[in-house]
């Protein structure tokens, strides 16, 4: 059984880092400010706790004459999938390359997708009137947090709301 993930603790980038990983199949490379100065735009002393902090991968010195400390790994240009909507429709669109299984049988990643995005039911009096009203308010509901939602579940991420 696969660990649950709280959704709603995650930051923006954790988020993000969760989809490149699970769903994107991104792979981390090592922080680019290793072994730069420290006087480098990605780093930023704190006076209070006297240590540099690298802005990138969040990684500290120990002190502040720790010149070469250990960086840690970081997604390459990680794009903002949960709040965009042009990097969200990359999700999906990662989703329909894989139609198969490395073993020839079909994904079910595309079906559980759209049991996850189409689960409400949007039938009223007026879409009778002007079918095309339902797949408006559907369509208006793919927000990018929805869509990323929808694929880690496809991909089988446990994830919960609350």
């Amino acid at each position: 059984m696969s660990e649950i993930i709280q959704w709603a603790s995650l930051t923006r980038r954790q988020r993000d880092e969760l989809v490149a990983e699970k769903v994107m199949h991104l792979q981390r490379v090592l922080c680019p400010s290793q072994g730069q100065d420290h006087n480098d735009d990605n780093l930023a002393y704190n006076r209070d706790f006297g240590y540099w902090r690298c802005r990138t991968c969040n990684a500290h010195s120990q002190s502040e004459e720790d010149e070469l400390f250990q960086h840690g790994m970081v997604f390459d240009a990680l794009p903002r999938y949960s709040e965009s909507l042009d990097a969200a429709w990359l999700v999906l669109q990662e989703l329909v390359k894989h139609p198969r299984d490395q073993d020839g049988s079909l994904n079910d990643a595309l079906g559980k997708f759209a049991d996850t995005m189409l689960d409400e039911d949007y039938h009223d009096a007026f879409s009778e009137i002007f079918p095309a009203y339902e797949v408006f308010i559907m369509a208006a509901k793919w927000t990018p947090e929805r869509i990323c939602i929808a694929a880690l579940k496809a991909v089988g991420v446990d994830l919960e709301m609350q």
